[in-house]
């Protein structure tokens, strides 16, 4: 069984792309996951993770998250190839998120101000599976 459960901080503003051809989102970006343990000095280390979410997924985290958000993230791991323009094989792996939980309230600064705005902010209509926010 393939299941990953991840609670952190994402490290930076996220990397929405909607995609034309199909009309699907993605949404890239990274979490720092704190680790369980102190190193020598007497300090928490973290790990750095990719993560993609695709459709609703995608709309949520871009509209609703930001540097320094802290979330609960839950989906496959996956690893992936690609060849760059040179012909030299990388290999990715990252979270692929099938559930998300919003464990804080949005910043002041980032909610919508007038109604245009919220109309604007609204999530699409199809189907938001999995989706948990804890305030």
């Amino acid at each position: 069984m393939n299941l990953v459960i991840l609670i952190g901080n994402f490290c930076k503003n996220g990397d929405y792309k909607k995609i034309e051809i199909t009309g699907s989102s993605v949404y890239n970006n990274t979490i720092a996951v704190k680790r369980k343990f102190k190193n020598k000095d007497g300090e928490y280390e973290s790990d750095f993770v990719n993560i993609v979410a695709f459709g609703a997924q995608a709309e949520l985290l871009n509209r609703f998250c930001c540097k320094g958000t802290k979330i609960a993230l839950q989906g496959c791991w996956q690893t992936r190839t690609y060849n760059d323009n040179l012909g030299n094989k990388h290999y990715v792996s990252e979270l692929l998120v099938e559930s998300i939980t919003l464990l804080e309230t949005v910043k002041k600064e980032q909610q919508p101000q007038n109604v245009q705005q919220r109309e604007q902010a609204d999530l699409p209509n199809e189907t938001i599976p999995n989706i948990r926010v804890y305030l």
